[in-house]
Order: structure tokens, then sequence, then C-alpha cells
């Protein structure tokens, strides 16, 4: 995945997540975000919020100092990002979360009873998805 900044490149492994200059191939900096796990992440301006296993972090993407950091799960296979309407989504051991990407601050979450703790994937039609988040925040 290309960055915002077409100068860096963003891998994730082993639960970290790993700046490199596209140009050099060299290292700018490192974050660990959480465990060992895959890591995705979703890049905002300057900003990257990154999410593995259980945690959800926001870092400053030229410097990888760390905004903020959210436990969000005990368990999951995969975290999952998507970012609309303003709000932070992540899906994490079949739980649903809404963060504030400022602040990190849970806005709410929904455990998605009766469907296991499977890996949440996100539609990306804004029609669909805004229509699910008006019955979402109703009920």
């Amino acid at each position: 995945m290309m960055a915002e900044n077409p100068n860096i490149l963003l891998i994730g492994i082993a639960g970290n997540i790993v700046a490199i200059d596209a140009a050099t191939g060299k290292e700018i900096w490192r974050n660990p975000v959480g465990g060992t796990d895959v890591v995705v992440w979703h890049v905002d301006g300057d900003v990257v919020y990154a999410a593995a296993g259980s945690s959800v972090v926001c870092l400053n993407q030229s410097t990888g100092i760390k905004l903020w950091s959210q436990y969000i799960s005990w368990w999951s296979q995969l975290t999952t990002l998507h970012f609309r309407n303003g709000n932070l989504y992540v899906g994490s051991g079949g739980v649903l979360y809404c963060l504030n990407p400022i602040s990190g601050e849970l806005i709410w979450h929904n455990p998605l009873r009766f469907l296991g703790r499977g890996i949440l994937m996100f539609d990306s039609n804004p029609t669909v998805a805004t229509e699910w988040n008006r019955q979402e925040t109703v009920g």
C-alpha cells in the first residue's frame, strides 16, 4: 500500500508498522502495533491509523510518533479498519467499534450478537454503509 506521502512506503509485519523510504529502501521508523499479528492501516494526510490483534494506534506518518492508542478486543484473527464520515470504524474479534479518529476515544461498539468472532469486512459502497450506520445508531 502506498501512503499519502509518495516518498514513504508503509509495510505491516509481525505486529509492527514500518515506514520505508521509497527511493532508497531504508527504514525511516518502526512502531509496534500489537502482538505478532497482521497489521492493517489507513492513511489520512500525515496521520496513519494502524491495527493489529487487539490494538489500534494513531501515528504521525513523517516521524512515527504515537499520537494515541486504543485497546479494542481481547482476540482477533484479523483487525480491519474503515474511515468514513469523520469516524474510524474497527472490526475486531467479531465486534464493530466506532472511534474518534482525533482522540482514539470509543464512541460506540456493537458485539454483533450470535455471529461469532469472525473477521469483519467493510462495504466500500458509501450509500449502503451510510444507511447501515443510520440504522445502527438509531437502534
